[in-house]
């Protein structure tokens, strides 16, 4: 469900594939990510005001329990790579295998920002995804 802030009222449910691991929100559109039967998972994306799935994809099953959005773009992680995928047409490419472990990433408009961690030491890196992705 998503709740409005200032009262904790529900304002839009959403029905998602299976149970929720990991969710995401943005202005127009909540992510999910759900593990169903079988050890499927599941990244799926929802319109804000209607509650209506936009659309639904399987990804690895060692994907990260961490999400990120923003604008048509999600952004997901597996243990070795940062991928993302478009909402509009569902397609989805790796942007970047990061030579340590991540502590974290995050969407933030067309950039993508990770922190690696390795040899006791912390490195924020960021690109820049192209504009017709």
């Amino acid at each position: 469900s998503v709740l409005e802030p200032t009262t904790c009222a529900v304002v839009r449910s959403l029905h998602a594939a299976a149970p929720v691991t990991a969710v995401a929100l943005d202005r127009d559109l909540v992510a999910t990510l759900s593990q169903g039967l079988g050890g499927r998972v599941w990244l799926e994306w929802f319109g804000v005001a209607s509650g209506v799935r936009g659309g639904k994809v399987s990804v690895s099953a060692g994907t990260i329990r961490s999400l990120s959005v923003s604008g048509h773009r999600i952004l997901y992680r597996t243990g070795h790579a940062l991928h993302v995928l478009r909402t509009g047409s569902g397609r989805s490419w790796t942007v970047w295998r990061p030579a340590k472990s991540q502590l974290g990433a995050r969407l933030l408009g067309r950039r993508v920002a990770w922190v690696e961690k390795g040899g006791g030491e912390s490195r924020l890196w960021t690109l820049r995804l192209p504009r017709d992705d």
